[in-house]
């Protein structure tokens, strides 16, 4: 593999493509990278950001009020949705006043503010695996020129392996420094690659409850590393059921 370019190794040795929130929280989650959808874009390779910038996480959610009359409630976004989910099933959470949660925008607000999720003192981290931006799979043959000429790399597969290599590394010391009890990565297509850029190992044990699949491994430290279904879309986590069953599987797999 060629050497990659120094501008690109200072970005993925960084927190661009990362959304942000507590590195000291028990709960890390981890895409695939940041979403183009309403940009108008195919690619971004973000190479208008500093590195120097975002050499520490940032919040990821932002609580304000419009006036002191009338809440914010912000764009609650369909993934932030499932990750509100997750966290009420995994934590059994509820509202104070007694509320649960169901498909009302205000509800998953509640939820996200109450506990803080997103902020830089709140119970969850959330990054990226890969800091340069497609819209879909679909468009990457033909900006693979782009990608090249910022990478200094041959390829998509040369950039996705070079990912591995320097920016797991880079999070792989955050891990052994800060601890966290669950990473969940989300996309199986990616296990073999969400695996190694945590673990720097190829191993997986496979974890099957039904029709819900799921890759885990258990590191040194007592971090469990597992690669679930995308939250969302028509095959991942798009119900109450399914998420249900996939905090399940997972408490299940922690006690193994």
């Amino acid at each position: 593999m060629k050497e990659p370019n120094q501008n690109f190794k200072e970005q993925a040795l960084s927190f661009i493509g990362c959304d942000g929130g507590n590195l000291e929280a028990p709960l890390w989650f981890c895409g695939l990278e940041w979403g183009l959808k309403g940009t108008g874009q195919q690619i971004d390779t973000n190479e208008s950001e500093n590195p120097e910038d975002y050499q520490t996480p940032t919040a990821w959610r932002k609580w304000q009020k419009e006036d002191k009359n009338k809440e914010y409630f912000g764009n609650v976004p369909a993934l932030d949705q499932k990750i509100a989910w997750f966290y009420y099933m995994y934590y059994q959470k509820a509202d104070s006043k007694g509320y649960g949660i169901d498909n009302r925008k205000d509800d998953y607000f509640k939820l996200l503010e109450q506990e803080k999720i997103g902020h830089l003192d709140g119970p969850i981290f959330k990054l990226n695996m890969y800091p340069v931006c497609f819209s879909s799979r679909q468009v990457v043959a033909q900006n693979i020129g782009k990608l090249n000429r910022f990478t200094g790399l041959n390829g998509f597969d040369e950039y996705r392996e070079s990912v591995v290599e320097l920016r797991g590394e880079y999070f792989r010391k955050l891990i052994d420094q800060y601890n966290p009890k669950l990473i969940i990565c989300l996309g199986l297509l990616e296990k073999d690659r969400f695996i190694r850029f945590f673990t720097n190992q190829k191993k997986s044990r496979e974890f099957c409850e039904g029709n819900l699949e799921v890759y885990y491994t258990k590191m040194a430290n007592g971090t469990t590393v597992c690669v679930v279904p995308f939250f969302g879309g028509r095959h991942g986590i798009n119900s109450f059921a399914k998420m249900k069953a996939l905090t399940e599987c997972i408490k299940q797999i922690e006690k193994l």
